[in-house]
């Protein structure tokens, strides 16, 4: 057994021991006896110290995981088994989304419609923070329905409902894990590589099957349409799926220009038939995304909830590149005594998202053949240009940067953002941190994993003899 197994073992077993500490506060929980025992015996500090434990000790996991991985050909699943288990009966880790979701399903199992109805207002037994309170779901039909039927399956219990919704993240989990084996080998690197750094790696433990997000199994289903695109008629069925995907969140859309470029691709077509097989890409994806929306039975009401849910996401400070950099100019113009306008987070947000959309063109310039790491530049690009950063907005990205040539500014990035986005959520979420000192702290911890040379290494690529191999030769392939 790889000692990997055993101190992610450790790891995931500390960071239940966290969750539980903080459900002993909170969740219904806080009147029971061992609640009140485990809230005289561990303070906030204590507890929040417990959950950084935990993630530090997954992010060693991972870090072990590569080198057995380089030896031997280490049993992945029986890893896997052991990092979850720990985790399989949390009702959410590092966030509260799941709770969301099941307010979500509540309404949904009951009649109403979740984007003209706000969250909590219900009379749900799912708590829902003042921050989301009474807005409207920004989730995609599909997503809803999938939550709408777990909540209804498990008789909407206040605690195994949301335990339930685990299952999507699980099934996202298992498609993504089936999918990457196949697509490494259109890619050229080794399968291994893109099972680590795509199901191992301590963001999708913690976030995406620990905190169940619906990033998961929006990432698994463009994984499966990323896999048809690779069989005939592959566009057409490839962007198909990724409609499907999109039903489940949004950003999955990306993911159409990659099914384009694999499925009837050769080298020496013209940009102009390469452009409009792009062009159908996103319109096929687009006209599923949509059917599936008006399947479910919402039809393009998410809109305009989605937009009301991006005011409110603009209005809660993350750490983005914009906001920081904002934080930066404030900090400097107070020292010199001067004021800011309230309208600085708009302008570098704008500038962010701006900045976004040429490197998304850029990259489908530079990468016209090399469709992974198109996916890959390209959610990163999106994700950091966002208006909002969560941790397990980058799901979509760590998922499929495995399948990239994974040039040295990617594997920075990868080396860096990995044990930073896996520990900020922690003192951010839990020790209840400000933005800046969770920055640094993080940004600490990143340079540490990093102190012994770079956690993703060149030859941790093996390409195969074909000098651009993530694209096919063959149409009909």
């Amino acid at each position: 057994m790889p000692t990997a197994a055993w101190v992610g073992l450790l790891g995931s077993c500390t960071l239940a021991f966290g969750r539980i500490a903080w459900m002993a506060g909170g969740d219904n929980l806080e009147h029971s006896w061992w609640g009140r025992r485990v809230n005289e015996a561990f303070d906030p500090d204590a507890r929040g110290a417990i959950t950084f434990l935990g993630v530090a000790l997954l992010l060693l996991a991972w870090m072990l995981l590569r080198r057995e991985a380089q030896r031997e050909r280490p049993r992945f699943w029986l890893v896997f088994v052991f990092w979850a288990l720990p985790l399989l009966p949390l009702a959410g880790v590092l966030s509260s989304d799941a709770r969301y979701y099941s307010d979500i399903g509540w309404m949904v199992s009951r009649g109403i419609d979740p984007y003209v109805t706000g969250l909590g207002t219900t009379g749900s037994p799912f708590r829902v923070g003042d921050t989301w309170y009474g807005t409207m779901s920004v989730y995609p039909p599909l997503a809803v329905r999938l939550m709408g039927l777990i909540t209804w399956a498990t008789g909407a219990h206040w605690y195994w409902t949301v335990v339930a919704m685990r299952v999507l993240a699980v099934i996202g989990l298992g498609l993504l894990a089936w999918s990457l084996p196949r697509l490494a080998a259109r890619a050229g690197v080794d399968p291994r590589t893109a099972l680590w750094l795509g199901v191992f790696n301590p963001l999708t433990f913690i976030h995406g099957f620990g905190g169940m997000h619906i990033d998961m199994l929006m990432a698994g289903v463009m994984a499966v349409a990323l896999v048809l695109a690779l069989r005939r008629h592959g566009l057409v069925w490839g962007a198909l799926m990724v409609g499907v995907a999109a039903a489940i969140k949004q950003p999955a859309l990306l993911a159409a220009v990659p099914v384009a470029l694999l499925a009837p691709a050769t080298r020496t077509e013209r940009w102009p038939r390469t452009i409009a097989r792009t062009a159908l890409s996103v319109a096929i994806a687009v006209a599923s995304m949509v059917a599936v929306s008006f399947l479910c039975g919402f039809g393009t009401r998410v809109l305009t909830s989605a937009q009301a849910g991006a005011s409110s996401m603009n209005a809660v400070r993350t750490g983005t590149p914009a906001r920081i950099l904002s934080e930066g100019i404030i900090i400097v113009r107070t020292l010199l005594g001067q004021r800011t306008s309230s309208e600085l987070f708009g302008v570098t947000n704008s500038i962010a998202l701006a900045l976004a959309i040429v490197a998304v063109a850029v990259l489908y310039v530079r990468c016209r053949h090399r469709p992974f790491d198109f996916l890959a530049g390209a959610s990163l690009a999106v994700i950091l240009g966002s208006p909002a950063f969560r941790e397990w907005y980058l799901l979509i990205w760590i998922s499929f940067v495995g399948l990239s040539a994974l040039g040295p500014w990617m594997r920075r990035a990868v080396s860096v953002l990995i044990p930073f986005a896996a520990c900020y959520g922690a003192f951010k979420t839990y020790l209840s941190w400000g933005i800046v000192p969770g920055l640094c702290v993080a940004a600490g911890v990143a340079i540490t994993a990093n102190a012994h040379g770079w956690l993703v290494e060149p030859h941790e690529v093996a390409p195969t003899e074909d000098a651009n191999p993530q694209i096919a030769a063959d149409p009909a392939s």
